[in-house]
């Protein structure tokens, strides 16, 4: 349900931005926008409030009551601030090489290449706001039609490095497409069209096997390493993706076209997977360390 509601978004929210914009204008769509988060937000604040639940433990002693009410262990009355695990999961070398060349990369590819670069690539071919809201909802088209299909699929076969990997690539494939075809004669809605569903497909690919791609290379660390710590620390290194994103895309226009600076980021990613890539199969499961000393002296 929650996945359905998010891809309905993906598609929902580009269209009817692209509408708004075409008819009402730019700042009337904004606005719009700005309503809608605000409603949003009052109503996260007014339902979540009433689910958040106790966090009195019932087998506390009266001491650690009372150190409690007086503030001096603020961990035993927040069990979910576990400090020690997002240690653990930051000094994982192969959680952080991940983070880096997949989770990264992705997200800045969808927020830079995807909703910014893209829609400008469309109105420099040719084509109306709507027509850029037409070519993004491919994006959630290509999620809504293959997650189904790639996420039992990834389920069985668990190579979970092959599935990030690939995706990623395909990602960036996708976005080095427009300029590609561009320079062999071939432009215009069609193309970015083509493109925005293959870079779907690779998010498709990537996206559901990153979070048991990173579970699976941290869960030797140890017992400290609990997936809430894993899922918080991913969570929040993926946002700065969503940031870095729109920051390079922007950047390179400042010397390049639109298409020119999807082709950059697209092998940017392509580059960064092979570098996480040849990291996770030349050390695989084991730790750096180790399989640094059997390459020195076992072969």
């Amino acid at each position: 349900m929650f996945f359905a509601v998010v891809v309905s978004a993906e598609i929902c929210g580009p269209a009817l931005g692209g509408v708004l914009a075409d008819r009402l204008g730019l700042a009337s769509a904004l606005v719009a926008a700005t309503v809608v988060a605000a409603v949003s937000a009052m109503l996260c604040m007014l339902v979540i409030s009433r689910l958040v639940p106790d966090l009195t433990d019932a087998s506390a002693t009266p001491e650690d009551v009372a150190e409690g009410e007086a503030g001096t262990d603020v961990a035993r009355q927040l069990p979910g601030v576990q400090w020690n695990a997002f240690r653990t999961v930051l000094l994982n070398p192969r959680f952080m090489v991940a983070m880096i060349c997949f989770a990264i990369p992705a997200k800045a590819l969808l927020t830079g290449g995807l909703f910014l670069l893209m829609p400008l690539a469309v109105v420099g071919s040719g084509g109306s706001v709507a027509d850029s809201a037409r070519v993004l909802m491919a994006y959630g088209i290509a999620i809504l039609l293959l997650a189904p299909v790639m996420s039992p699929l990834a389920d069985r076969w668990r190579k979970f490095h092959l599935w990030v990997a690939v995706g990623c690539g395909v990602a960036g494939i996708g976005l080095v497409l427009p300029h590609t075809l561009h320079t062999l004669g071939h432009e215009g809605l069609i193309v970015l069209m083509v493109a925005t569903l293959l870079f779907g497909v690779g998010q498709t690919l990537s996206i559901p096997a990153q979070i048991s791609y990173l579970m699976h290379v941290s869960e030797t660390r140890g017992p400290s390493t609990s997936a809430g710590a894993v899922l918080g620390v991913f969570r929040f290194i993926e946002r700065l993706g969503s940031l870095v994103g729109p920051l390079v895309a922007s950047g390179l226009l400042l010397a390049s076209t639109p298409e020119e600076a999807l082709m950059l980021m697209g092998i940017a990613a392509v580059l960064l997977m092979a570098c996480g890539l040849s990291w996770y199969l030349a050390f695989g499961d084991q730790e750096e360390g180790d399989a640094i000393r059997a390459l020195l002296f076992e072969t």
